[in-house]
């Protein structure tokens, strides 16, 4: 499960200018071999989520499919 520290660290990534959000930059990321890895909120559409199984399997890159939406965009909106 994620936790504080990890969102906390997502949230310094994004600041860095390391973070990808949104389901077109993340696969134009992914077949540009830009992304290392890819988390989606465990209660996104089961579609976006066999999309990204599958899109990350083919490219070899780790997946995650934890937390929820609410908590992954309140670290969206607190380092903008």
């Amino acid at each position: 499960m994620i936790n504080n520290k990890i969102l906390g660290l997502i949230g310094l990534a994004m600041k860095a200018g390391k973070v990808s959000f949104g389901a077109d930059s993340v696969e134009e990321g992914i077949e540009k071999r830009k992304i290392k890895l890819v988390i989606i909120a465990k209660d996104s559409s089961e579609r976006t989520q066999k999309k990204f199984e599958d899109k990350c399997k083919d490219y070899n890159i780790p997946i995650i499919i934890d937390c929820d939406i609410n908590s992954l965009s309140k670290v969206i909106r607190k380092r903008k």
